[in-house]
């Protein structure tokens, strides 16, 4: 990790979704830039060569190079988790004034057992030498799926995303859903989207609790303490999903995407505009980030093999910092891409963009 220039120093931030991919590339460059981090997600132990990461280890890093940071094992779905990831942070690492919903599931496949849990000293707490020195992790509920409430990815079963969730089986694999074409006038992104009519209201569920209840509820408890510290920035990470299909008629109908993946972000569009509206008079910035193009993660690796156009995390990171620095009384409610933050000179472009 690089030096930064204390852009972020003496703020205190919570990264959803942060164990790898966009969420680690963010929880990075914020603890980069002088942040404390509460790294966020259901990942403590790897059980999946092709989804590397933790919540340990991206503390470790952090530590390694002078940042200060808290693993905060938590399951979004999970309503006290929600509320815990709060309590801790600002008992550990202070008053939060920088908060990124990055969580959210993407990827279709079901999950394995949960690992055991290797001997802890603590309930909760990772092994000895798992964690950085004098960065323990935060205490967490046990990570075993709920009967009846498996996270469900984008035909309708257990899924895989920036939450932490479990590792993924090959699109159009799962609950006997064929693989379907890409909606038409979409970009071909992440194949094997069921169709309406396949897909069970149990994953909408779950991408919604989430993607968007989960969000709703950080917001909630972190507005107090940026209101009484007069400042604030909470950026909402999105994506094209959230935009597509569009407005019709179609001229080649099919599939419409990822119905409950792209839905939970249209409703998180909506969501952080109605908060900006209150957000703005006590000088807080609520905005939506997506990225102008693919981001290479391993989630989307997995998901979309054979894509060739990625972007990557850290540029991505470094929109998601300059969208957190952004003045309340200029980008407020605002619905931003990557690239037109990153080279605002340069125009609007991107999948939804004019090139």
């Amino acid at each position: 990790m690089s030096a930064g220039t204390g852009r972020l120093a003496g703020r205190t931030a919570i990264v959803t979704g942060a164990s790898r991919g966009l969420g680690r590339a963010i929880a990075l460059a914020f603890a980069r830039e002088g942040a404390a981090v509460a790294v966020v997600a259901r990942t403590e132990a790897q059980w999946d060569a092709r989804l590397p990461g933790t919540v340990h280890e991206v503390v470790e890093e952090i530590v390694k190079d002078g940042g200060r940071a808290l693993a905060v094992p938590a399951d979004l779905s999970r309503p006290a988790d929600v509320e815990r990831i709060v309590e801790v942070t600002r008992a550990r690492l202070g008053p939060v004034d920088l908060l990124v919903n990055n969580a959210a599931l993407t990827v279709p496949g079901r999950p394995p057992a949960q690992p055991q849990p290797q001997s802890q000293s603590q309930p909760g707490f990772p092994p000895s030498g798992s964690a950085a020195p004098g960065t323990p992790a935060a205490p967490s509920t046990p990570a075993a799926p709920r009967e009846g409430a498996t996270p469900a990815g984008p035909d309708g079963t257990p899924a895989a995303g920036a939450s932490g969730q479990a590792p993924p089986a090959p699109a159009g694999t799962g609950a006997g859903v064929p693989a379907a074409p890409a909606p038409s006038g979409a970009p071909g992104r992440m194949p094997g989207w069921a169709s309406f009519l396949n897909f069970p209201l149990k994953g909408l569920r779950m991408h919604f609790e989430i993607g968007l209840f989960a969000s709703y509820r950080l917001m909630q408890l972190v507005l107090p303490d940026m209101i009484d510290l007069g400042r604030g920035s909470i950026v909402n990470i999105s994506s094209v999903a959230g935009f597509i299909p569009g407005e019709g008629p179609y001229a080649a109908p099919g599939t419409p995407g990822p119905i409950a993946y792209g839905g939970n972000k249209a409703a998180l569009h909506h969501l952080t505009q109605a908060v900006a509206i209150e957000a703005q008079a006590y000088g807080i910035a609520v905005n939506v980030l997506s990225p102008s193009e693919p981001v290479i993660t391993p989630g989307n690796l997995v998901a979309a093999a054979g894509e060739s156009d990625w972007a990557s995390p850290e540029e991505f990171a470094e929109a998601t910092v300059l969208v957190a620095l952004a003045d309340p009384a200029t980008t407020n409610g605002q619905l931003l891409w990557s690239d037109d933050v990153l080279h605002p000179d340069l125009g609007r472009r991107g999948w939804l963009r004019p090139t």
